[in-house]
């Protein structure tokens, strides 16, 4: 994505916030787009992709990166599921962040899910919001 694509202007370099809840209506939204934006908005701190339709990242998605001081990723609301996915996504390409929303998802987290997939090791992570996701044990949010 360019900035002359998105009709934006100059700038996109020096964004701090996105907030692009809802913008998929027409389907072509998807992790591609946002590691394009990533890739556009470097000094990014904080994005919110909320209601989206984003499915679980990988396949060719698996090596997005985001930046570096990306510390505010939320996802609620979308079509996540994947446990391991989502694990293997945020800590090898956000590995600043402070707060991870996939509140209102479909992610399933029971002691078969996590035995063989830790919680993400995000050291400075200090908010994980998993409100409405049919979560079956505590006890599996710590494998």
């Amino acid at each position: 994505v360019e900035e002359r694509a998105l009709g934006m202007g100059v700038g996109w370099g020096r964004l701090k916030v996105l907030v692009l809840g809802g913008v998929n209506a027409v389907g072509k939204f998807g992790w591609r787009t946002v590691a394009d934006l990533l890739q556009l908005c470097a000094a990014l701190d904080e994005i919110y992709l909320h209601a989206n339709g984003l499915s679980d990242p990988g396949g060719a998605d698996a090596d997005l990166t985001a930046p570096s001081q990306l510390k505010v990723l939320e996802l609620q609301g979308n079509k996540l599921t994947s446990w391991p996915k989502l694990c293997a996504y945020t800590t090898t390409a956000c590995p600043h962040l402070h707060r991870l929303g996939l509140a209102d998802n479909n992610i399933h987290l029971n002691p078969t899910t996590t035995t063989t997939t830790p919680p993400p090791h995000h050291p400075t992570l200090l908010d994980l919001n998993l409100a409405g996701n049919p979560i079956h044990s505590w006890a599996s949010l710590l494998h």
